[in-house]
């Protein structure tokens, strides 16, 4: 809870195992403005965003940046699907006429 309204909220995030191969593939985490994100997202972005079919976008402005490039820096063959209560990315170079580029609007929670 970074706002300090839940006292019985963990003190900090732990990772989020995936179901089947109990990998820690999802972490909680927020990352305030200002902060730089961690060095691992800038050293596995490219390289995660190889021969990516499918990138799930969801909850965001996509104006912040540098976590708006990696919609932004996808191959062009990848499907980008948004998650959202409004479409987004347009002035990033998402085009929800193409045929890659998808929007679902609602919540993402």
């Amino acid at each position: 809870d970074i706002y300090g309204i839940d006292p019985s909220s963990p003190a900090e995030s732990t990772p989020i195992p995936c179901l089947k191969c109990n990998k820690p593939l999802v972490k909680p985490a927020t990352v305030l403005y200002g902060r730089s994100l961690p060095m691992d997202f800038f050293d596995h972005k490219d390289p995660d965003l190889t021969d990516l079919p499918l990138l799930i976008v969801a909850g965001t402005s996509l104006t912040v940046r540098p976590a708006s490039t990696v919609a932004s820096d996808a191959d062009k063959r990848t499907t980008r699907v948004v998650i959202n209560m409004e479409p987004v990315g347009e002035e990033i170079g998402l085009d929800y006429t193409s045929e890659s580029d998808m929007f679902l609007g609602g919540e993402c929670d």
